[in-house]
């Protein structure tokens, strides 16, 4: 098998394979685990450079450490306002906390005469900020699902910085309680729908969506992938298959077998996606749980289109 082959059954940009298989930098610790596993898992334990550690162990706790980003924005007239001293107490308290709990503080003071924007972030930058408002937790879903929406990307045509965007962008604010979530709402004039009022899950897709094109200034087609990840619709857009289905397989999934879902992601957009949904729809209908409407429409609607 050849290493594109590799990648593309495993939902990952190529590039992304040739890091792990030679045992390069570029990913993270729990990314690298998750891959090295489901490659010996697969057999292809002779695809590994020699500098692979032979034993996948996963990331000892120490090595667990995730960057907690602080952008302090301000301009050169802060500086001479009293409240700007008040600053660096407070980040030294901030640093104390985070080095107790094993987390490095980084602070990067940017000025905006200097052009530290968020809707004008380059992408490496975006990635820094996006990071940080998650639970550190799920820093590798959102990587994964990252490489895993660029390799769709590049495979189906779309914008692959569009992509690395949404994917990035999609679980801005998951890490929000629900009581939070709807006050985004309230703030961004959003009216959920009574299934997303029930399940306050549903939430992070829609408040990420309006922080991502209000905040971030992403295109409104970035903003529908986001807004569409979690639930779908009928009659999606190409880059929002991409980013449910990014979000639905990337490497760290593990929570059902994928293997059939991630093949054919790559061979048939549609016919994946109408798996993708068939298979969540029975799986909320097994543990008892509400489905939402859009996605029942959603699997219809491409139920309708196939042969």
């Amino acid at each position: 098998m050849k290493a594109k082959d590799l990648a593309k059954k495993l939902g990952v940009s190529p590039a992304t394979i040739s890091l792990v298989l030679n045992n390069k930098p570029g990913i993270s610790d729990s990314l690298r685990h998750s891959l090295l596993k489901r490659i010996r898992e697969m057999g292809c334990e002779d695809m590994l450079s020699p500098a692979v550690p032979q034993a996948a162990a996963a990331p000892r706790q120490e090595e667990r450490a995730h960057p907690v980003i602080v952008y302090l924005i301000y301009t050169s007239s802060d500086e001479n306002n009293d409240r700007f001293a008040f600053y660096p107490a407070v980040l030294e308290g901030a640093e104390m906390e985070a080095r107790t709990n094993h987390y490095n503080l980084v602070v990067l003071h940017m000025s905006r005469e200097g052009g530290a924007d968020l809707r004008r972030l380059d992408l490496e930058d975006l990635r820094c900020v996006a990071l940080s408002m998650l639970d550190p937790r799920r820093i590798p879903h959102v990587l994964g699902t990252e490489e895993t929406a660029a390799a769709l990307a590049l495979r189906w045509g779309a914008d692959e910085e569009s992509a690395r965007r949404a994917a990035l962008l999609h679980d801005c604010t998951k890490k929000f309680d629900k009581e939070l979530q709807m006050a985004l709402c309230r703030q961004y004039g959003i009216e959920p729908d009574a299934a997303e009022r029930r399940e306050g899950k549903l939430l992070h897709a829609i408040t990420g969506a309006a922080v991502a094109y209000a905040d971030f200034g992403v295109s409104g087609e970035v903003r529908d992938a986001i807004r569409w990840h979690t639930t779908g619709k009928a009659d999606m857009t190409l880059l929002e298959k991409i980013i449910y289905l990014a979000d639905y397989i990337e490497p760290t999934r593990d929570f059902c077998d994928l293997t059939e879902l991630r093949r054919l992601a790559f061979e048939d957009l549609d016919g994946a996606l109408l798996l993708g949904f068939t298979m969540a729809v029975e799986d909320l209908a097994k543990k008892g749980m509400p489905v939402h409407p859009n996605s029942v429409l959603a699997r219809d609607y491409l139920k309708g289109k196939r042969p």
